[in-house]
């Protein structure tokens, strides 16, 4: 925040920062939207319904960001207001490049995805630590190995990855079809049917995984993912079991 806006806050020291709870707020859907937006009348009832309620808040905020700049008139200050300001104030053929409503935008989006990403960067501290550690360990040693065989040798980074991907897997709904009839605790799949797949669901699944809400007891607690499941072939990220069966793995 206050190197990208010039604006200061304590949400280091202070959870209970009003930003901190909107940026919060920005990020959770209610579980009444999530199930109403599975029919198809919500597309007519998402008219009349507020369901970004913090919008405005961010909105006022950048405003007041700008605003205070503006009066604060040239800045030395190489930032990311500073840059948007000057892009105003530059015109082509008497047209801003960019004009207020864009500023605005671009500074919610900066301060949504800067506080998202920067809070899940801190939330495992001591698993980071531990892994540059063994990172740091396994380059010492390292000579001259080839990089893919080198980071192949690094069990712990294989754990992490695979542990954070579990959590928060890229791929929402895989589909997939079945090419002879199975049945699976008595329900019944037909040949040439699609099955969807919801990740999500399966990686949480404590029939299918030990302690699934603990990701840093899992990851010190695991060798390989070959050995992570109860169950074969429950990792799912990927998109499919090899690493060379998915194009963008």
């Amino acid at each position: 925040m206050k190197a990208a806006f010039g604006f200061d806050t304590d949400i280091q020291r202070n959870t209970d920062e009003a930003f901190v709870a909107k940026a919060k707020g920005a990020f959770q859907v209610p579980l009444w939207v999530r199930t109403f937006s599975m029919f198809p009348f919500w597309t007519y009832l998402s008219r009349f319904v507020d369901i970004f309620p913090n919008t405005k808040y961010f909105i006022d905020l950048a405003n007041n960001m700008l605003e205070q700049r503006a009066q604060q008139g040239s800045s030395s200050r190489r930032d990311l207001v500073q840059l948007m300001l000057e892009a105003h104030e530059t015109t082509i053929d008497g047209v801003s490049k960019l004009n207020d409503d864009e500023i605005i935008a671009q500074s919610i989006t900066f301060l949504l995805a800067g506080f998202e990403t920067t809070g899940t960067y801190f939330v495992k501290h001591d698993v980071q630590d531990k892994l540059i550690e063994e990172i740091d360990k396994a380059d010492e040693a390292r000579g001259d190995t080839p990089l893919y065989d080198y980071v192949q040798s690094i069990g712990y980074l294989d754990q992490v990855v695979c542990e954070v991907l579990r959590l928060s897997g890229p791929v929402l709904i895989i589909l997939r079809g079945c090419e002879e009839e199975a049945v699976y605790k008595g329900i019944r799949f037909p040949k040439g049917v699609d099955v969807n797949v919801v990740p999500y669901v399966l990686h949480r699944d404590p029939e299918v995984w030990t302690t699934p809400s603990s990701s840093t007891q899992r990851i010190s607690r695991l060798r390989r993912r070959k050995s992570e499941t109860r169950i074969p072939f429950c990792r799912l990220e990927p998109a499919h079991v090899s690493a060379l069966a998915c194009a963008s793995p």
